[in-house]
Order: C-alpha cells, then sequence, then structure tokens
C-alpha cells in the first residue's frame, strides 16, 4: 500500500484533494498498481470525518482509474481525540468514536484504514481499545487494518508504546494480539 501523507491540517478538503487526486496521478503514471491510503484533512480523525468535509470532498472526490483505494483516518480515545493524555472518556469512546465513519463507508461503497491510534496501561484504556478493536473486528467489510502508534526502542517510557520492556511485553499487546 502507500499512503499518500501523515495528517494533512493546514489546508481545507477542497486544497487538499486537489494534491491528493495529483500523487495519485502520478502514483499511477509511474505504473504502480497498489492500494492507497488517501487521508483526510483537520489532522484526519475518524470521529470528524462526517462532521467535517472530508465525507463528501475528499470522500467524493478521489479520482483513481484503477478504484485500488481506501480512507486512512485516525483516532485516539482521550477527551478531544489528540492522543496526548493517557485517560480515556469511557471504555466505549473508541467505538463511538469509529461508529459514524464505519457506517458511512458501508453506505457509500468505501474502505477504511486506521493508520494511528493508541492508548495507555490503565484497565479502562485497554477496554476501549479492546471493544474498538473488536467493532472494526465485526465490520471487516470495510476496515482494512490498522497501524498502532507507538513502537520501537527510541519511544522510551512514552505511555503508548508497546516496546517490550526487560523481555516482557506491554498491556497493550495482550489486547492487539486477539486481533492479529
Amino acid at each position: 500500500m502507500f499512503g499518500l501523507m501523515n495528517e494533512p491540517h493546514q489546508q481545507s478538503a477542497a486544497q487538499w484533494i486537489q494534491s491528493a487526486n495529483a500523487a495519485i496521478d502520478a502514483i499511477r503514471d509511474a505504473g504502480a498498481t497498489q492500494k492507497i491510503l488517501v487521508p483526510g484533512t483537520y489532522w484526519d480523525g475518524a470521529w470528524t470525518w462526517v462532521s467535517s468535509d472530508n465525507d463528501t470532498v475528499i470522500g467524493n472526490g478521489v479520482v483513481d482509474p484503477l478504484k485500488n483505494y481506501a480512507f486512512e483516518v485516525h483516532q485516539y480515545l482521550d477527551s478531544d481525540g489528540s492522543g496526548t493524555s493517557a485517560s480515556v472518556v469511557s471504555a466505549n469512546v473508541g467505538v463511538q468514536r469509529i461508529t459514524e465513519v464505519t457506517e458511512w463507508a458501508k453506505a457509500t461503497g468505501n474502505q477504511l484504514f486506521l493508520g494511528e491510534f493508541g492508548v495507555a496501561q490503565n484497565t479502562t484504556a485497554l477496554q476501549a481499545l479492546d471493544n474498538m478493536l473488536n467493532y472494526m473486528h465485526q465490520n471487516q467489510d470495510v476496515w482494512l487494518g490498522a497501524t498502532y502508534w507507538a513502537g520501537g526502542p527510541w519511544w522510551g517510557n512514552y505511555m503508548f508504546s508497546i516496546e517490550v520492556a526487560n523481555g516482557v511485553d506491554k498491556p497493550q499487546m495482550d489486547v492487539l494480539e486477539k486481533y492479529l
């Protein structure tokens, strides 16, 4: 898969779709046939996909001669959806925040990819993660997959890191492994 960009946010959807389509044209002109992940703008939030104009402008505006693309969205579970807090709103917040974009994708025949998500190690966060991933699993017809944020030794003690510490997996891995 090709991912066009991580979290465009300084341009409107109308401006972004022009750039996205230019990139898709260049990728296809080079002979590539892989699926292309197209993000929305406004930080690419799943929970704002429909309330912004990502659904109408980006969702209706992609031009791919191969029709081999999916929409990439991101979703964090803290109060403002930014992924800057270890606390989550509730055990059901993930499901609540991705339901509308899931329903939109089903209604429009589109596919989705969750390009960023992460939680801390507290009980509510882990339950919210499990609930959200289970919901995505139940809706595999639109959800192609997901990439967790973040892994790798450079993250140190970062609250969302799933890097093994002293030979022991982080608690988030117990949840993630259920959906591999």
